[in-house]
């Protein structure tokens, strides 16, 4: 029998998914079976899931990291690419149809080209008009390149942010008892 190995980068996921399991079954534990007035407030479990939230923000960041560095670990290099718009590609994606435009980078005066692997769709299509991109690329092999997807840092920043807000609303409580 095959043995499967989970990728590395996905451990930390798993982890994490397996302690915000206990943690939820912990909270509801100390909300059924302990009663004080921090349990009664929220305060305990708006504590606990404010740093849930920041813990899944900080393993969404780091996994997206560990990823980037994986498959892009050689494209240390960054310079500025253009947007080529009479290049943009149209595919079929989950959610309908979006548009992956192609980039255009030079090394050394030679020009080199990207497809985007960000697509846009929908409202996302007006905010196209940033033409400038910043291209990671490998020194050695300069057709070795990669353009960032922000998507993963919004996310995380959300939760972190959210954490950080589910704390001090907490705090603020704790204040008010």
């Amino acid at each position: 029998m095959k043995e499967s190995k989970i990728p590395e980068e996905s451990k930390l996921a798993i982890i994490t998914f397996i302690i915000i399991c206990i943690n939820a079954i912990i909270i509801v534990i100390i909300s059924l079976c302990i009663k004080n007035k921090y349990i009664e407030n929220g305060i305990i479990q708006t504590l606990i899931t404010g740093l849930e939230a920041i813990a899944i923000g900080i393993v969404i960041l780091k996994t997206t990291n560990k990823i980037r560095k994986k498959e892009h670990g050689k494209c240390l290099e960054k310079c500025k690419g253009i947007m080529i718009d009479n290049k943009l590609k149209m595919r079929e994606s989950k959610t309908g149809w979006s548009r992956y435009p192609t980039i255009e980078y030079k090394i050394n005066e030679k020009a080199y080209q990207i497809p985007s692997t960000v697509g846009y769709g929908g409202i996302l299509s007006l905010f196209l008009k940033q033409k400038k991109k910043t291209v990671y690329y490998n020194k050695e092999n300069p057709k070795e390149a990669y353009i960032k997807n922000y998507v993963p840092e919004i996310v995380s920043t959300m939760f972190i942010i959210g954490g950080v807000l589910a704390i001090f609303i907490a705090l603020l409580l704790l204040l008010k008892v």
